[in-house]
């Protein structure tokens, strides 16, 4: 699964939450950009906001229990 996200410090950019094993061996979520570098939870001090329905609460969940900080990102505030 690949999920877009939003990271406040660079919301022009591309980035993903992927479980996909050429990406991540172990299959936990990890962050990844368009050029496929990965950012471990240390590399990202700000939250990753991830827009309501894009994915399963179970995703959401091990992209937290990875150590990433993950916010649910309500339709209402995107509109």
């Amino acid at each position: 699964m690949r999920v877009p996200i939003l990271l406040l410090s660079n919301p022009n950019g591309s980035f993903w939450l992927t479980d996909e094993q050429t990406v991540s061996e172990a299959g936990r979520p990890v962050l990844i950009d368009a050029t496929g570098h990965i950012y471990r939870p240390c590399d990202v001090l700000e939250p990753i906001l991830v827009k309501e329905g894009t994915c399963s609460q179970a995703f959401y969940e091990a992209a937290y229990n990875a150590g990433y900080q993950v916010v649910w990102l309500e339709e209402e505030i995107i509109s």
